[in-house]
């Protein structure tokens, strides 16, 4: 969206390259940050092992969940770690 209203030329004189660089560390960091808290609780259930929890992440990574889970991590974690420009 950025992208699209600088190019728009509503915001050409204030809107620049660092804007950029600085939205897609932003992009980055929560992106980490969502992986982080994701891991984090999948890890505590897995490893407390509690019944009521497991059956939920269970049926979240078999059957047709299974292809939208690994849809959901490529696109909140690879695709934005990749995408964040580096300098």
């Amino acid at each position: 969206m950025a992208i699209v209203v600088r190019n728009s030329g509503l915001l050409r004189g204030l809107f620049t390259d660092d804007h950029l660089h600085d939205l897609g560390k932003l992009l980055l960091g929560f992106s980490c940050f969502w992986i982080y808290i994701w891991f984090s609780q999948y890890m505590l259930i897995w490893y407390t092992n509690m019944p009521e929890e497991t059956s939920y992440y269970l049926l979240r990574t078999s059957g047709p969940w299974g292809p939208i889970m690994v849809v959901n991590i490529l696109l909140n974690w690879v695709v934005p770690f990749f995408m964040c420009p580096f300098r």
